[in-house]
């Protein structure tokens, strides 16, 4: 019988030069508001950006955050940590949109999330807050790390942390 390519067993990559603790902290202090909020979802939930951005009010209730993506529906545990962002984030967008996180109440497209991020991480190489460049999904990979795979045990960087 042949083995069919969903039927691998689930693995992610090593990562080659993963973001260290002060990169990260060096985002963090550099953002604010919303952009904050995004960044620790990403990192204290470890979700992924589309997640983020399919990411509807109603997906979150007193304990759990529900997540539709790319490997279907996970729920994750709404941390007090969690439970401020989200407060950040309702109190600058509002919950008028169904979206938490919307631009002008629509939802964001991947493409243009990308894109947006990429402009915020030059203008902070540019203004030396970062040495290099990094992309947002290296938020959640450093959160996989640091943390753990949500749903993946033993993940390990090429140099051997």
């Amino acid at each position: 019988m042949k083995k069919r390519f969903n039927q691998r067993p689930k693995r992610i990559p090593a990562v080659e030069n993963p973001l260290t603790d002060s990169e990260l902290d060096s985002v963090r202090n550099a953002v604010g508001g919303v952009d904050k909020a995004y960044i620790d979802f990403m990192y204290h939930g470890r979700i992924r950006p589309g997640e983020l951005l399919t990411l509807r009010h109603s997906d979150i209730n007193g304990s759990s955050i529900t997540l539709n993506g790319k490997t279907g529906e996970r729920v994750i545990e709404l941390t007090e940590f969690l439970k401020k962002a989200y407060e950040t984030v309702k109190e600058a967008n509002g919950t008028d949109s169904n979206f938490v996180f919307h631009k002008n109440g629509e939802e964001i497209k991947p493409i243009y999330n990308s894109m947006r991020w990429k402009k915020v991480f030059t203008k902070m190489r540019e203004n030396k807050v970062l040495s290099r460049e990094i992309s947002i999904h290296d938020i959640r990979r450093k959160a996989i790390i640091d943390n753990g795979h949500p749903e993946i045990k033993g993940l390990a960087t090429r140099h051997g942390r």
